[in-house]
């Protein structure tokens, strides 16, 4: 077991998990706007994979955990094109992890988010995030 996993895993029951850790590799893609065709709602092509590839990716390293309470979340995008809007490069990670670490983004209370810059060929390209849950100040 890794240093990130025996942190993130509290005495072996993913239930208790209370925070998790994730990276989604690759060049960081902001969430399109939808286009409506026929009466069907569309995104960009290459957000939709991206959202895809993230959904692997945060499945795949934290579980489907669906919390219910008030999130804390952390961001940090490596290497997002400098014209990318980091409104819109959150909502693209929220969208991914929507259904899997938590059931909807309103829960999401607490955000930070930085955004750096990096060569296209740099080895750390991607998207590291945190969420944890919030824990009640008052009874």
């Amino acid at each position: 077991m890794s240093d990130a996993e025996e942190r993130l895993t509290p005495a072996g029951d993913a239930s208790a998990l209370t925070r998790v850790e994730f990276f989604i590799p690759g060049k960081p893609a902001p969430a399109s706007r939808p286009r409506v065709e026929g009466g069907r709602v569309h995104y960009a092509r290459r957000y939709e994979e991206w959202r895809q590839r993230a959904k692997v990716e945060i499945l795949a390293q934290c579980g489907r955990l669906l919390w219910t309470g008030d999130l804390e979340v952390s961001i940090v995008f490596v290497g997002a094109d400098r014209r990318a809007d980091i409104d819109n490069l959150l909502k693209a990670v929220l969208d991914a992890a929507e259904g899997i670490i938590y059931e909807n983004d309103k829960q999401v209370k607490v955000i930070g988010a930085t955004l750096i810059s990096a060569p296209r060929n740099a080895k750390d390209l991607g998207v590291y995030g945190t969420m944890q849950l919030i824990k009640e100040v008052l009874g």
